[in-house]
C-alpha cells in the first residue's frame, strides 16, 4: 500500500486510493467468481484456504491502505482491538465512578462518569461496534438470500468509492498558503 500511495499521507493532497480501492474490488470479484465457478471443489477444505487466502489479502489491503493514508489505528477489518478499546475506555470510567463513590462525593460519581465516556473514544467505538454488528447480520441474512452474490454489495460499493476518489484525484487540487 505504502507503494501504490507513493509514500504520501492523507496530509498531503497527492494521495491516491483509487489502485488500492481498485486492486480491493478486483481481489473479492475474484474470490466471488473462483467460489461460484468451482462450487463443488469449494467444500474442500484445502480449495477453500487458498480461496481465503484471497480475501485475506484484500483485508490486509484495506487495512494497511486507512493506515498509510490517513493514519489511524482503527482496523475496518476485525472487532478485537476494538472491542478490546471499547472495554478499557468503559473500564476506566467505571474505576473513576468508584473512585468518586469511595470518596463519597456520590453526586459527583455519574458525571464523572459519562464526562469520561465522552472524552474518550467509547461513543466512537461504541459506533464500530455497531458496524461491525450490523454488517454481521446484513451479511448472513445477503448470503443466505444471494450465496456468493452477496459480495456484489461490497464490490459496488468499493466501485463508487474508487471511480469517486478517481476523479477526486483529477480535479485540480488548490494550492494553501
Amino acid at each position: 500500500t505504502s507503494f501504490l500511495l507513493r509514500g504520501y499521507t492523507a496530509a498531503s493532497s497527492q494521495v491516491k486510493y483509487t489502485a488500492p480501492i481498485f486492486i480491493e474490488v478486483l481481489l473479492i470479484s475474484v474470490y466471488m467468481i473462483l467460489v461460484s465457478i468451482h462450487r463443488s471443489e469449494v467444500r474442500s477444505s484445502d480449495y477453500l484456504s487458498h480461496l481465503t487466502f484471497v480475501l485475506a489479502v484484500a483485508m490486509g489491503l484495506q487495512n494497511a491502505m486507512l493506515r498509510q493514508a490517513s493514519g489511524t489505528f482503527v482496523r475496518t477489518t476485525h472487532v478485537t482491538g476494538v472491542a478490546t478499546d471499547f472495554g478499557a475506555e468503559l473500564g476506566a470510567a467505571v474505576r473513576l465512578a468508584f473512585e468518586e463513590l469511595l470518596s463519597l462525593r456520590w453526586k459527583n460519581a455519574g458525571r464523572v462518569f459519562i464526562d469520561r465516556l465522552r472524552k474518550s473514544g467509547f461513543i466512537f467505538h461504541s459506533f464500530i461496534l455497531l458496524a461491525f454488528s450490523s454488517g454481521a447480520v446484513f451479511g448472513t441474512i445477503a448470503f443466505l438470500l444471494a450465496a456468493d452474490l452477496a459480495l456484489l454489495g461490497p464490490i459496488t460499493i468499493l466501485t463508487v468509492i474508487g471511480i469517486t476518489e478517481y476523479r477526486r484525484v483529477l480535479e485540480p487540487q488548490e494550492q494553501l498558503p
